[in-house]
């Protein structure tokens, strides 16, 4: 049921695909009647009449009415400067707690070269954790000195609509966090030996994802405690900053849900034997119980047989143990085709007959011992039929599918660039260059990234074909099931496969902010741009930049190894309505980055000295070649100890796949750690987590910057001269290590 007063708010547009559901533009405000699994029915207004329907909750997000509606305007303002002096401290308390564990932890440990090091950042998800834990502390450290100098309304909603795409980073570090703490306990004793006494690291560990929920909580309260005097200008940005923080919010509990379940899912997939597909993206489990087969002999007399029972959103299975303790999958019945109804065979009060087509005679009887379980299992199995066959379970789906690639709209409508002076233009041109990357990187993040993040836990490796919300299957083998989800566990490719989620959500929420400053001068030319380069939003999508770009190579190398080459094809073939190469698209995001440092400089040629803009330009212009020094170019890290690729996950040089044998032995570049045969390892350089005067050895790739240090290798390759999917033309601008043949610079004695 609904709570009272209870608002939907529309995040993204929707045609409604049957009479029954509601057509979505987006900020729709939609009064909620009631709830049914991941849907609700309700009503809005529309050209003065009411129209209801159905739409799926994960379009948007929920808004509760105030609670403090009662109370005068005197008493509002003490209460909220009371929540907003609340916040300030838990933020700088929070930001102080992962300070900590950064000195205490990930400082230390990335200075170490020993083998424990290597054991303990060999675990995938510590090192993207780590990576995450370090661009989160900088936006929080932003975003609290940003509420420090709050003094308004105003002041505090821009602060939470610039902060909120930061908050991906809370999401992507949550997806991580049960792994982390299973990585932490297994490594428990090395962990002593360098942390304080008395650190508790598992507090600290899930200090973010018991952190997040405040932002929630704080800009709800904020919003219900505003006098009524206040004006509605500050309102709506009130609510805007709100409904900004709830959806991003509500996400990363999606994200913590979605991680749980698949767990549970892949921990019930490990119990049966034959390694039945239990596990799939959008599965949910909804009850297990014991039941028993009942079969009438002829004599009349009651044939019974114990299984187990499980029933979830989209099929009922039951399954018998075999002598082993293990789980053998006996009928898994799709709740589109098959029937569920009450049955008294044997004179049971709590029988049901599954029947898994439209013969009526061609039933299977059960009976459940517990009462209670069988009253609940009765309800859910009819909710979950009903769902199923109006196929509102698909349409979720689908919606969930094409949200990703849909900005809100046409490109900046009733904008004429021949209208604009000569700054207006230059920014209209760059805006509308990044509504297109934007819309790119969604669809990237559909089509390929979100398919390889589950193939990763252990799904079927497919492409989405983005426009249909379909799938194509990959016919792999099990043995290359299992490498594709052992290629994925590779930091820098987790990390990378992250931060496209995190783009997408970041360059949309920068592009809004681009058209907002925009429109805010009636595209004059007093459009001021620099204020949005060095918002706390923007410095959160350098980040996802940053960490895209120091996974890009590792992505490609695994996705030219074999077991990815059905995979490589589907996606050029869904990608191939837009002009270049798979690969060509990977490397978007490393061209686009370069492209801002040269809007910034034009702009700052198209500006005069005593403009507003001027000063920030400059500074924008400054962090960029900075980032691009330093971030970008791996200079950031140059102190820091790498983690060594494992001798056992590859058979094969990394850069030219030849063969590693008894003569032609395995080394470790000092740099990225990569494995490399001896003809790619003859440069030497000082790098100073090893030694400040003698130089050590460094592969080609880190020669020519192709890598970012440290690496992070763990991925398997499969073969020497594995197969890689054909393209029409190399990427001019993309490096491939894997191809390296050429001879290094001659190594200095």
């Amino acid at each position: 049921m609904a709570e009272a007063g209870e608002i939907f708010i529309a995040d993204y547009p929707y045609s409604a695909a049957t009479d029954t559901e509601l057509s979505l533009e987006v900020n729709d405000k939609i009064v909620v009647v009631s709830k049914e699994g991941d849907w609700i029915y309700g009503y809005k207004e529309q050209g003065g009449k009411r129209i209801e329907g159905w739409a799926a909750a994960s379009y948007g997000h929920f808004r509760q009415a105030s609670p403090y509606a009662a109370l005068d305007d005197r008493s509002k303002n003490n209460q909220r400067a009371l929540a907003f002096q609340s916040l300030l401290d838990s933020e700088r308390g929070f930001l102080k707690t992962v300070q900590d564990l950064k000195e205490a932890l990930i400082d230390v440990v990335s200075v170490r070269d020993d083998g424990f090091k290597r054991n303990f950042m060999n675990e995938p998800s510590v090192a993207v954790s780590f990576t995450i834990l370090l661009d989160m502390i900088k936006a929080c450290d932003n975003f609290a000195t940003l509420l420090e100098s709050c003094r308004d309304e105003h002041s505090v909603a821009l602060a939470f609509i610039q902060f909120s795409p930061s908050m991906q980073l809370f999401a992507q570090y949550a997806t991580e966090n049960i792994k982390l703490l299973n990585a932490v306990k297994t490594n428990s004793k090395g962990l002593k030996k360098i942390l304080p006494k008395e650190f508790q690291l598992e507090t600290y560990l899930v200090a973010p994802t018991q952190h997040y929920p405040k932002y929630k909580a704080f800009m709800q309260e904020y919003v219900w405690l505003s006098p009524n005097s206040l004006a509605a200008k500050a309102r709506d940005e009130l609510e805007s900053a709100m409904d900004k923080v709830i959806a991003q919010s509500d996400y990363i509990d999606l994200k913590l849900k979605e991680e749980t379940e698949a767990l549970r899912l892949l921990a019930l997939q490990s119990a049966f034997t034959g390694h039945p597909a239990i596990f799939t993206p959008t599965r949910r489990i909804l009850c297990e119980f014991e039941i028993e087969r009942v079969r009438v002999k002829a004599n009349n007399e009651l044939d019974t047989k114990a299984f187990q029972a499980h029933l979830f959103n989209d099929c009922f299975i039951y399954s018998s143990y075999t002598v082993t303790g293990k789980l053998k999958l006996q009928q898994m019945a799709s709740l589109r085709q098959a029937r569920v109804e009450r049955s008294s065979i044997g004179g049971t009060p709590t029988g049901f007959a599954l029947y898994l087509n439209d013969d009526d005679t061609a039933a299977e009887h059960f009976r459940v011992q517990d009462p209670k379980e069988y009253e609940e299992f009765m309800v859910q199995v009819a909710l979950q039929m009903e769902a199923n066959r109006a196929n509102r379970t698909e349409v979720r789906t689908a919606t969930i599918a094409r949200r990703g690639t849909m900005l809100g709209g046409t490109l900046l409508p009733g904008v004429q660039l021949s209208a604009l002076g000569q700054r207006a233009a230059e920014t209209y041109r760059f805006l509308i260059g990044e509504m297109q990357f934007a819309e790119a990187v969604a669809t990237l993040n559909l089509v390929m990234v979100e398919p390889l993040l589950n193939a990763a836990k252990g799904a079927v490796l497919r492409a989405n074909d983005g426009s249909s919300g379909l799938s194509m299957e990959n016919s792999t083998t099990k043995y290359q099931a299992a490498l594709v989800t052992e290629a994925l566990k590779e930091a820098d490719v987790l990390l990378c496969l992250r931060s496209v989620e995190g783009l997408t959500v970041s360059c949309k929420e920068f592009v809004g902010a681009l058209e907002k400053a925009c429109k805010s001068s009636n595209w004059s030319e007093n459009v001021l741009i620099g204020e949005v380069f060095q918002s706390v939003s923007a410095q959160t999508l350098f980040h996802q930049f940053k960490s895209y770009i120091s996974g890009q190579q590792a992505l490609l190398r695994v996705l030219r190894t074999a077991p990815f080459a059905q995979f490589y094809k589907d996606c050029e073939q869904i990608l191939s309505s837009s002009p270049g190469t798979l690969e060509e698209k990977l490397d978007q995001p490393r061209q686009r980055i370069k492209l801002f440092g040269t809007f910034l400089g034009n702009l700052l040629r198209l500006t005069t000295d005593n403009h507003a803009d001027h000063a920030v330009l400059q500074q924008s212009i400054a962090a960029a070649a900075a980032r691009e020094a330093k971030g970008m170019a791996g200079g950031e890290t140059d102190g820091i100890a790498p983690v060594w690729q494992a001798d056992g996950l590859s058979d094969c040089c990394t850069q030219c796949h030849k063969a590693f044998t008894f003569w032609n032995r395995k080394h470790h570049c000092r740099k990225c750690g990569a494995l490399v045969c001896s003809d790619h390892l003859k440069s030497r350089e000082i790098l100073p987590h090893i030694s400040l005067t003698v130089k050590q050895k460094v592969c080609d790739n880190c020669v020519k910057g192709f890598t970012m240090a440290p690496a992070v290798l763990t991925s398997t390759i499969v073969a020497p001269n594995s197969p890689v999917p054909a393209s029409s033309s190399a990427a001019a601008s993309t490096p491939t290590p894997a191809a390296s043949t050429s001879t290094a610079t001659t190594p200095t004695p």
